[in-house]
């Protein structure tokens, strides 16, 4: 298929308040300003379609994005952010200790552990994966852009950079940052600066 840019959506009011998957969380004005910021980069970038997620900061970042791009916008619902089960909208606080405890054992084997009620990330693999291959039989020419979560966006660029399922979570994934992969290469833009290596794992494919 053409190139496939994968973004973050911008800051949400539940990223400052540091909320686990709150799903009707707005933009911020930061949020906002790093969208437009990410729609200048991707205005010439021939992009054909958007692919991007119910939840309002993801498609709240697509329809800024769309702005200049002015093609159709298609939700996808395995692109939703992980549900984190009994943390869902809980605040990362140092004073919450169950939820440190929960959040400690994940980290240390995310691919197996099911934090009560919600999803490791096989569960996310075992949804975003087949997604994302169906969007690239839909695009076998076309340039298309995924706006989604952290997570998911983890999953995409280690399924397209062929690294190692293990080290899903050493993906970093900001706001004002897009994959590029194009031609079996694995790029970044960040900041205004476009180069290879961001990542701390180096994908197979370079």
């Amino acid at each position: 298929m053409g190139t496939v840019y994968i973004a973050r959506h911008g800051e949400s009011k539940a990223n400052v308040e540091h909320r686990l998957a709150y799903p009707d969380s707005p933009l911020t004005k930061k949020g906002i300003a790093q969208a437009k910021k990410l729609a200048e980069f991707l205005a010439d970038k021939k992009i054909s379609v958007i692919y991007t997620t119910p939840y309002k900061r993801a498609l709240e970042t697509a329809k800024i994005i769309n702005k200049k791009l002015g093609v159709k916008i298609y939700l996808v619902k395995e692109f939703v952010d992980t549900d984190f089960g009994i943390l869902n909208g809980r605040k990362i606080d140092s004073s919450d200790k169950e939820l440190y405890s929960y959040l400690l054992i994940r980290r240390k084997n995310p691919l197996d552990y099911k934090i009560p009620k919600a999803e490791n990330l096989t569960d996310v693999m075992k949804r975003v994966i087949p997604a994302l291959k169906k969007i690239m039989r839909q695009n076998p020419h076309d340039s298309v852009l995924i706006v989604a979560h952290r997570d998911v966006n983890r999953v995409i660029v280690q399924t397209l950079g062929k690294i190692p399922k293990e080290k899903v979570l050493e993906i970093e994934d900001p706001h004002d940052c897009v994959y590029i992969f194009d031609k079996n290469k694995l790029i970044y833009y960040l900041k205004g600066k476009e180069a290879e290596g961001y990542l701390k794992v180096k994908p197979n494919s370079i």
